[in-house]
């Protein structure tokens, strides 16, 4: 599975980002990458089938996200990939300050509900039992999307 270092170009969810990589002969490369075992609220859209409207405390998931890591230098790690949907999952890290994975952040701010009994292992973040650990805490103490003062 890739790897490397990269830079957070774009912030498209409470779980998803757009890096891109340096510049060699082109352009520069770019992957989307969802953080592993982590759902945030889903934003809402417009398209030819409809409007769906967001969902309770997406757009603060995102913005947290985005305030976190937007332009910042990350190492990643697409851990594993679901071909059915076209998507990459993956831990991201910060190069600077903690160094500490974005999934266990979200989780621990109550950002994201980390998913529960993933069916299978292989499909789950390297980080998932600390991340069940501090989502259950956050979820107790009422932090992020788990606020049930305002919605």
């Amino acid at each position: 599975m890739a790897t490397g270092i990269a830079t957070v170009k774009e912030v498209l969810s409470g779980d998803t980002v757009v890096l891109i990589g340096q510049p060699k002969n082109g352009p520069p490369p770019e992957i989307r990458l969802t953080l592993s075992s982590l759902q945030a609220p889903r934003l809402g859209n417009s398209g030819k089938s409809g409007e769906t409207k967001d969902e309770p405390f997406a757009w603060q998931s995102r913005e947290f996200l985005r305030h976190a890591c937007i332009g910042q230098q990350v190492s990643f790690q697409v851990e594993y990939s679901v071909p059915a949907i076209n998507r990459q999952f993956g831990a991201v890290r910060l190069l600077s300050g903690t160094k500490e994975n974005l999934c266990v952040i979200v989780a621990r701010e109550g950002w994201a509900k980390v998913k529960k009994d993933p069916s299978d292992e292989s499909e789950r973040s390297a980080d998932y039992d600390l991340m069940v650990q501090v989502g259950d805490a956050a979820e107790q103490q009422g932090l992020g999307m788990f606020n049930t003062d305002a919605a």
